[in-house]
């Protein structure tokens, strides 16, 4: 089972088996603010994107750029985690990252430096994935998901974390 940013899209259900959404989340471009922040993705031609080396991202990275009509938005993966490529962004060592936009919201606190509101993708699904000869194994999963989010302590650690004033506040901040 592997446990991170994996959006349920085609490409990625045709080689994994996924377990029930256990949030939804979408991308957004982190760069530093100040005269040339891009407002929209069409501004992205020609440009370069850093994410972490074989991240889901760079598929929705090269769709984008068919999207926009031009091939010309350049992926730029690296060993890095999404954190890392946040602060090498809020140091000005890249440009620009694409990371999910809870992670971004969760450190644009410690880097007020950054611009995270220019949205890459719509919201999507995310899920843990498997083997896709584990049907079983997920199965068992989905079930414990699904009793788990209907659970009083899961709606405990949701308001603490997703509700809370320190969140809400900082969600309002970066719209």
């Amino acid at each position: 089972i592997i446990v991170g940013d994996f959006p349920s899209t085609t490409d990625i259900k045709e080689n994994f088996l996924h377990t029930e959404p256990v949030l939804v989340d979408k991308q957004v471009l982190v760069q530093r603010k100040g005269e040339n922040v891009l407002t929209d993705y069409l501004q992205l031609s020609n440009d370069t994107i850093f994410v972490v080396e074989k991240s889901p991202f760079i598929n929705r990275i090269h769709n984008l750029s068919r999207e926009v009509g031009c091939d010309t938005i350049y992926v730029a993966e690296q060993n890095y985690s999404s954190e890392q490529l946040i602060m090498l962004t809020a140091t000005g060592d890249i440009k620009q990252c694409v990371v999910n936009e809870y992670l971004a919201k969760s450190m644009i606190k410690d880097y007020p430096q950054l611009d995270i509101k220019t949205k890459i993708s719509f919201n999507q699904f995310q899920s843990w994935i498997l083997s896709p000869y584990n049907a079983d194994l997920c199965d068992r999963f989905n079930k414990w998901i699904i009793e788990i989010k209907n659970s009083v302590e899961y709606n405990e650690l949701y308001k603490r974390y997703f509700q809370s004033k320190e969140y809400k506040k900082r969600a309002t901040l970066n719209r």
